[in-house]
C-alpha cells in the first residue's frame, strides 16, 4: 500500500461524518473509562488513524510512523493556512 492510499484511508475514515457517528454513539453506550476515551480520541485524530490503519493493513511500523508523520504535516501546513 503507497503512502497515498494510506494517507487518503485515513483520511477518509476520520471525515467521514456516518461513521464518526457510529463510533461516537459506541462510544456513549460503554461504561466511560480512561481506555474507552482514549480510543474515541484515536478514532477521531488523522494522525492516530493513519498511524494504526497502516500498521494493521501493511504490518510495516516504519512505514506507519512514515504516514503518520506526512499526516502531522499536513496537519501543520493547513492550520497555518487558516
Amino acid at each position: 500500500m503507497t503512502y497515498l492510499a494510506s494517507l487518503a484511508l485515513s483520511w477518509f475514515l476520520v471525515s467521514f461524518e456516518p461513521l464518526q457517528m457510529v463510533w461516537d454513539n459506541i462510544a456513549v453506550r460503554i461504561r466511560p473509562n480512561h481506555l474507552v476515551n482514549y480510543i474515541h480520541a484515536g478514532l477521531g485524530c488523522f494522525k492516530c488513524m493513519s498511524f494504526w490503519s497502516t500498521w494493521i493493513i501493511t504490518g510495516d511500523f516504519i512505514q506507519a510512523t512514515i504516514v503518520s508523520f506526512i499526516a502531522f504535516i499536513i496537519e501543520e501546513c493547513l492550520a497555518k493556512i487558516k
